[in-house]
């Protein structure tokens, strides 16, 4: 039965699995473009190691190609991921997936207290640790005899 005549259970609703898988991936797309748009507003350049995943992509296409025994890089794309792609949609993706990915990444990092800030945190609100901890009822491990 094909996908557009099957009901997606996990949505609640009378969606079928050809539209969730759609939504899904119109949803992932349009949080890359978002994230590709805002890392290009703010000047945001790729990591050395995103950037020479970049450089290396044809490259890597054309061996993979010639591994898994296709006649060419766009027959493997439109095997893998339907007609109308080409090396050079794929590799706009690519650029695309890759700087949201790594801008993503670099702001998170960007977020994450350094360990002097978690350990300054830790020593001004100490007491609500050490209190948490000993209002935990602990158990002790069961004897050697009653584990035999």
């Amino acid at each position: 039965q094909p996908l557009s005549e099957q009901t997606c259970s996990l949505t609640g609703t009378s969606m079928t699995w050809e539209q969730y898988f759609l939504e899904n991936a119109l949803m992932t797309w349009a949080q890359h473009q978002a994230l590709y748009n805002e890392a290009k507003a703010n000047g945001y350049t790729l990591s050395e190691e995103a950037q020479t995943q970049l450089d290396t992509s044809a490259e890597q296409l054309a061996t993979s190609a010639q591994q898994y025994g296709f006649d060419s890089v766009q027959a493997m794309l439109e095997a893998d991921f339907g007609a109308g792609v080409t090396e050079e949609t794929y590799q706009a993706y690519l650029e695309l997936y890759l700087t949201s990915m790594d801008y993503y990444f670099t702001q998170m990092d960007a977020m994450a207290p350094s360990e002097e800030e978690v350990e300054a945190y830790y020593q001004e609100n100490e007491e609500s640790f050490t209190q948490q901890a000993s209002s935990r009822t602990t158990r002790p491990p069961p004897s050697a005899s009653a584990i035999s």
